[in-house]
């Protein structure tokens, strides 16, 4: 008798050392990004899952106005504005993507449960207000770097100063502006490289924003590094590695003009020779890319250097109508 005694009293005890955490429940809490939302900008929305032991079910309300993008994963089912997820054990994340309708306006309410439990987390988003800068609907920093970058337009010079803010670890970090646009386009900068050895100076086209890292898109660089040389790139989609060309273009000089041109979804980069002036083909390349696209350009640097770079004369405008960048469609 003593010996069930023992036991008992040892059972006991492992439980109130171990929380009882053999009847803890599963539980879940929703991260939601920092910033507010853009009504037609994709929001992505990261549900953790904690003692999912023997699987659970999940269910998310959507908010208003607001519809689903992409489910990351196999396991939802959308049924009358509801995620449904029913989750085999040890499932520990749920990521899915939303899009704000361009109806969306004001706070937007996230609720849902997990089993019969409210997920805990963020509960809400703010409608934020787009910056615009100069012709550009909007500037940010790439995602999760810190402290951040800002961008200054004179509107005298017609110059862009874009800082990027910098971090250690041989980290990268960086700045952009961006618009968007639709059909095809030509879309022209004079970059100057500002005070940093291993700064960066890019001219860009995206079909997703730099910060959004969910939208499945292909994606097209050119890069002005700051020692005076040019190289391109490219990325097929945003989960593939991003391609750089082994050969550097020099270009011997600090200041560079660079010009892209899109024709449906034949795309043709080009810098100007500075003794002849004449325009030199870099590279062509094929790649679909849905409308709207995002155009715009941006600052990195690299190991903690301080980067600050200067973009001027911009020009940005349709092929066949040749109509200004006032009629471009803010995504």
């Amino acid at each position: 008798m003593r010996f069930v005694y023992k036991i008992l009293a040892f059972c006991f005890l492992y439980l109130v050392v171990t929380g009882f955490s053999v009847f803890a429940q599963p539980t879940a809490n929703r991260q939601l990004s920092e910033k507010g939302y853009l009504p037609g900008f994709p929001e992505l929305v990261t549900i953790v899952i904690l003692n999912n032991t023997d699987g659970v079910t999940v269910t998310e309300n959507l908010p208003e106005g607001w519809g689903v993008n992409e489910l990351i994963g196999s396991y939802g089912e959308i049924s009358n504005g509801s995620i449904k997820w029913d989750l085999p054990k040890a499932v520990s994340r749920i990521q899915y993507v939303l899009l704000p309708f361009e109806s969306a306006s004001g706070e937007a309410a996230f609720s849902g449960k997990i089993g019969n439990i409210d997920i805990g987390g963020d509960s809400s988003k703010e409608e934020r207000t787009p910056k615009p800068v100069g012709i550009f609907a909007d500037h940010g920093d790439y995602p999760g770097h810190n402290p951040p970058g800002d961008v200054v337009y004179d509107t005298d010079t017609g110059i862009y100063t874009i800082t990027c803010g910098f971090r250690q670890h041989q980290d990268q970090d960086g700045h952009y502006t961006y618009s968007t646009i639709s059909g095809s386009f030509q879309f022209e900068v004079t970059i100057r490289s500002g005070h940093s050895d291993w700064g960066n100076a890019s001219l860009m086209y995206v079909n997703r924003p730099w910060n959004d890292p969910t939208r499945p898109s292909p994606v097209f660089y050119i890069m002005r590094f700051v020692s005076g040389s040019i190289q391109y790139g490219w990325q097929e989609s945003y989960t593939s590695s991003l391609f750089w060309d082994e050969n550097y273009i020099q270009a011997n000089s600090i200041e560079q003009r660079i010009k892209f041109i899109r024709e449906g979804d034949q795309f043709q980069s080009y810098y100007k020779n500075t003794r002849t002036n004449e325009w030199i083909l870099i590279e062509k390349k094929t790649i679909h890319m849905v409308d709207p696209v995002f155009v715009g350009f941006g600052s990195r640097t690299h190991s903690g250097v301080v980067a600050k770079n200067y973009f001027s004369e911009v020009v940005l405008e349709n092929i066949e109508t040749h109509s200004s960048v006032e009629l471009w469609e803010v995504y």
